[in-house]
This record gives structure tokens, sequence and C-alpha cells, in this order.
């Protein structure tokens, strides 16, 4: 558990209403109903009334992506004119779990009935009573809606491990690559599709030019996160293990793993010649790619206009030419499998967005309008191609198998290019530490990063396998 947000959180329920002295002690969801329903439902045969109600949304999303989300929210607005109205109000990620926590049980006016957050902390608002269970609320109302009709990759954490169903899976990211169509075309008929093929074309392109081929930036939340646990991944290891704890040096299996994991992003850049940089953030070599000297581009897919603008503004061509003829785009799936062959080669970590229903929210007409948002949302084949185009792949089969959708030209040439099959997308799971456990990872490949061989990596491993177990320890063990 994120140790701020305990902290907080337990402030803030002492100033509210009593609740089990386990929930601030780390205790879990168990204990009976903590929600309530008041209200009839007004309907129109089989059809909920609405007249117009008014919810609140907090959402996460607060980067680039912020303003595709915000007009999709406005295109339900139209939509459901006179019947539902939802205000946004975006949180950043820092202070997200607290924003919701406090005002949900503080009982703020301004709390949220929806709740935009990532899979993530799902877990953590269940232990503590944020967020109630969408699969009631469907039974009270005859409520039509598969919340199963989902990848069960990520979906299959919607219930964050109890009997109810917590979380309507929206979408997934992770670090995605853009690579320059001419440039590669001179030393590859085909676009690399594993690690082998890729440092043989990188290698090629950097030996003839004296140019580094990838452009990135390790020093971005983003690219510890994404890259080390996908390494992770790609190389057969596990995240933690079933009471939450790590052995990535004590279990000398994931030792070994963890080990390749580190080796397989270091090698892009003690390689001789040298095929990556270590430093910067996102964009600090985007100069590069623009430039026509860096073969190819890793970096968050919500950067996708800025990218396509700025790669046509520096080469005097269209953002649509950059887009169709100059910029491809290919996945990180493969590029830290040190064995391809491996069933486990292709995963990507990702993380993905889900809605949740606050606990607030006690009407029957708007817990079933907070329903009525989140399947338009995931369903509505125009706006997650919107949301597509913002960045984010749909993890909706309602939405992903529609025509509208796949036949999209960003959709086809850069989403399903990014994520190939979206059943190898993995997230963090339901693990309470996730932010304690991000932490370490990121950590890991950070500093991992800057030494120039593997001597340290073990006595690296064991350092933050400790802190990591320590600090759960520290804060109750697993909830």
């Amino acid at each position: 558990m994120n140790k701020k947000f305990a902290g907080i959180l337990c402030a803030a329920l002492a100033l509210t209403i009593p609740l089990t002295a386990a929930a601030c002690n780390g205790g879990g969801n168990g204990g009976g109903e903590w929600w309530s329903t008041t209200g009839e439902l007004e309907k129109n045969g089989d059809e909920i009334v609405f007249n117009d109600v008014g919810l609140r949304l907090a959402s996460i999303v607060a980067g680039a992506d912020k303003e595709a989300f915000n007009q999709i929210v406005a295109q339900f607005n139209a939509e459901y004119s006179g019947k539902i109205r939802v205000s946004v109000t975006t949180v950043g990620y820092e202070s997200f779990e607290d924003y919701v926590a406090r005002s949900v049980k503080q009982g703020d006016k301004s709390a949220p009935d929806i709740v935009m957050g990532h899979q993530s902390s799902v877990k953590s608002f269940l232990d503590y009573k944020v967020i109630q269970p969408i699969d009631v609320v469907m039974e009270q109302t005859g409520f039509d809606y598969d919340l199963n009709a989902f990848s069960m990759g990520i979906n299959q954490y919607a219930n964050a491990g109890t009997e109810h169903h917590f979380g309507v899976t929206v979408d997934a990211a992770s670090m995605v690559v853009f690579y320059n169509k001419e440039l590669l075309g001179q030393y590859s008929q085909a676009v690399p599709s594993t690690r082998e093929e890729l440092f043989t074309v990188c290698e090629a392109y950097a030996n003839a030019t004296g140019n580094v081929p990838i452009a990135w930036g390790t020093g971005s939340d983003f690219f510890t996160e994404f890259i080390m646990n996908t390494a992770v991944l790609q190389n057969g290891g596990t995240l933690y293990k079933d009471d939450m704890s790590v052995d990535w040096y004590d279990n000398t299996a994931q030792r070994d793993v963890y080990k390749k994991a580190l080796e397989s992003v270091r090698s892009f850049v003690t390689n001789t010649p040298k095929l990556a940089e270590v430093g910067g953030d996102d964009s600090s070599r985007l100069g590069d790619f623009r430039a026509n000297k860096a073969m190819f581009y890793v970096t968050v897919p919500w950067l996708f206009d800025s990218v396509c603008q700025g790669y046509a503004a520096e080469n005097g061509c269209t953002e649509e030419v950059a887009r169709t003829e100059k910029l491809g785009a290919t996945s990180i799936a493969g590029w830290f499998a040190m064995d391809s062959s491996k069933d486990y080669a292709k995963k990507i970590y990702c993380d993905a967005h889900m809605f949740n229903l606050s606990n607030k929210v006690t009407d029957i007409t708007q817990k079933a309008a907070c329903l009525e948002f989140m399947k338009w949302f995931t369903t509505n084949a125009d706006a997650g191609t919107q949301w597509a185009r913002a960045g984010h792949v749909s993890i909706s089969n309602v939405i992903n198998t529609k025509d509208a959708y796949k036949n999209d030209a960003v959709v086809a040439g850069y989403i399903n290019k990014w994520y190939p099959d979206i059943n190898d997308l993995n997230t963090v799971g339901i693990n309470p530490y996730y932010q304690e456990l991000a932490k370490n990872l990121r950590a890991i490949i950070s500093e991992g990063l800057l030494k120039k061989d593997n001597s340290g990596d073990e006595e690296l491993l064991r350092t933050k396998q400790n802190e990591y177990n320590s600090n759960i320890a520290l804060w109750g063990g697993d909830l």
C-alpha cells in the first residue's frame, strides 16, 4: 500500500464515519456491505428513464491525452442531453488516489461518482471501501452490460480478487516505437520482429553512419517502469509472489531472469557500436529522430500527434505525409527477450485505465446513469477510435471487432502495430503495494543502466528486494 495514501486516508476516516480499525491497519474488504442504495427507478418498459442526472467524474488523464478524453465526454453529454450530464475533474497521478479517497470518505459535495483511474489503484480503493460493486447495481436495475466482453489478460483483475466486479476495463498503453521508413528500408526489407533482427539492422546502420539508431529517454518514469517490467516478462519472470513479497534475489531462477532483463536493456547501450544512449526524458532525443539521424524512436503513445507534427515541421511536409509515408509503427514485443522462441517473448507490460463506481453514489438512478456512461464509453466504436487516436488501445471486444475501429487509419497503421496482440498485454495485477513495487523496479533499471557491465547486478537486486519486502512488512504485510 502507498504509505502516504494509507496515512491520509486514515486521517480522513477519523474525521468522518467510524470504520473497522482493521481498515487503517491494512485490513481487507470483508465484513459485509459498505454500500447503500436509495430511491426507485423510473422505467419506460425495460428502458431506464434518466432526467437530467448530473455525474461527477474524477480523471487521472492529465497529459497530452486529456483534451481527447474531455472531447469524448462532451460527445456523450451532447448525445444524452437532457438525460445525463458528466462533468470531469482532472487530478494528477501523484495525488489522484489521495484525492479520490479523501473526498469520498469525507463526503465532499465535489467527490466523484465515477472514477477513471489506473487498474493498479482498484485494490487500494477496494480495501478502503472507496468504491462499490458494479455487478450488484446491474442486478438491482436489470442493466444490460457484459462485464466480461474485454481482453481477459487485463479484465481478470476487475474483481480485485473478490466475487464482485469492481472495475470496467477501458484501455491499455505501454511504450511504443516509431520508425523512419526510409532509413529502415536501406538496411532491411522488413520491420524487425525479434531482438536478433533488431540488433542486425541497428548495427548495420550504426556502422555505416556513426549515428545512434535508437532514440529513447531512460530518465522518465514511463520508460523505467514499462521497459523494466516488459524485459522481466519477456524473459519469463514474475513481478511479485502471491503473498505480495518479491524474490528477485533469493530465488535463483528469478535472479537469473532479472539479470537477463537488465542485460537485455543495457546491451543496447554497451554494445559496439552503441545502439542507444542513457539519460534524458521521452523527448530528449526526439531531435535526432526528427532530423533523420535515429532510425527508431521509443516513447509513450499519447505523443503520437506531437511526433508526427514535429517531424512534418522539421522535414517540410504535411502531417499526413509524415504519418503515412515517412513514419511507421512497431512494437517493443520481443525487443528484450533473450530467447525469441519462448511463448512469453512477446509480452508487453502496460498500464490500464478502469472505471470504478464511487461509494459516494447511493441513489439507484444515479448509479444506473454511471453504468450508462461506462457502457457507452466502452462499446461506442467512435469513442473507442477517438481514444485510440490519443494513444490507448481498446480492450473492449465490442469496440475492437467493429470495422469503424479496425479500419481507422491510426488504429490500423499505428495502434495495432504497437500492440499486435492485446492478449500479450500484462498489467501489475492486484498488488496493493503497487507504488512501492514500481519505485524499486524503476530503481533497478535506472541504476543498472549506469553500470558498464553486470558485476553489480546481484547486489542491486538483493538491495531492492530487501527494501521492498521490509517496507511492506512495516506497513502490515499482505492486506
